[in-house]
C-alpha cells in the first residue's frame, strides 16, 4: 500500500482518457494503471526502493517501470 495518497492520479488520468474521446481527440492515448504503484516509475532496472516521497511497493514499482518502457519506446518509434 502507497505511503501517500494525497490524490487519485489514476481515476483522474481516467476521466482525462474518457475527456479526449468524447472530444474525439484525434491522437491515440494509452493509460497504463499499475496496482499499488507511486509516482517514482522511471527507467527500467534502477532501484525503486525509496518509497518515502513516491509511494507504492519497491516490486511493483520496478514492474511498472519495465513493464512501461516498452510502451514509451513504442510510442517513441511512431515519431
Amino acid at each position: 500500500m502507497a505511503l501517500y495518497n494525497w490524490w487519485p492520479s489514476s481515476l483522474h488520468c481516467k476521466r482525462m482518457v474518457q475527456r479526449l474521446a468524447e472530444h474525439e481527440f484525434p491522437h491515440s492515448c494509452l493509460h497504463l494503471d499499475y496496482q499499488d504503484v507511486g509516482h517514482g516509475i522511471r527507467f527500467p532496472y534502477i532501484p525503486t526502493t525509496n518509497l518515502q516521497m513516491n509511494g507504492g511497493t519497491a516490486k511493483n514499482n520496478a514492474h511498472a517501470a519495465k513493464d512501461s518502457w516498452h510502451h514509451i519506446l513504442a510510442f517513441l518509434e511512431q515519431l
